[in-house]
């Protein structure tokens, strides 16, 4: 289990330096991506808008996918469904509320915050698991090490 939680580490490290450079590129060049699907003055406003602010939270999204898989692979789900299902739900309630002061940008707002939430509760609740599927394999292992041990 702790070379799988090495493993996870270092894979959420590496999600979040390799997303950095493609925020910074997305942010910057957002007019120019957007400009390659849509010539609609308006649309392009708002998806400028929407890859201006969300960009900012790709590191964490990164991060955010690797512990999601990282806790499904080791067989604790528990807390994948149950952060993924709250803090999408809060999406809601925080859009509307912040785009009555931000518009449109409100909800972008609210979509980054959230993917940015679950990335910090999803790192946290790996670090607490005890990763079901390797504890039992490793008990598996220091079973058969005895069991070599004795014959």
């Amino acid at each position: 289990a702790q070379e799988a939680r090495k493993a996870a580490m270092h894979a959420a490290r590496s999600a979040a330096t390799v997303m950095l450079p493609i925020s910074i590129l997305f942010s910057a060049a957002a007019p120019a991506i957007v400009g390659l699907v849509t010539s609609d003055v308006e649309t392009a406003a708002a998806a400028t808008s929407y890859l201006r602010i969300v960009s900012f939270a790709f590191p964490l999204m990164g991060v955010e996918h690797v512990m999601d898989g990282s806790l499904t692979g080791a067989g604790d789900t528990t807390p994948s469904l149950v952060w993924g299902l709250l803090l999408n739900t809060l999406r809601l309630p925080l859009a509307i509320g912040l785009s009555r002061y931000l518009g449109v940008r409100g909800v972008w707002v609210a979509i980054a915050a959230t993917t940015m939430m679950k990335a910090i509760v999803k790192y946290r609740s790996f670090v607490r698991s005890s990763l079901p599927m390797l504890a039992e394999a490793d008990e598996h292992e220091e079973l058969e090490e005895v069991l070599a041990a004795e014959s």
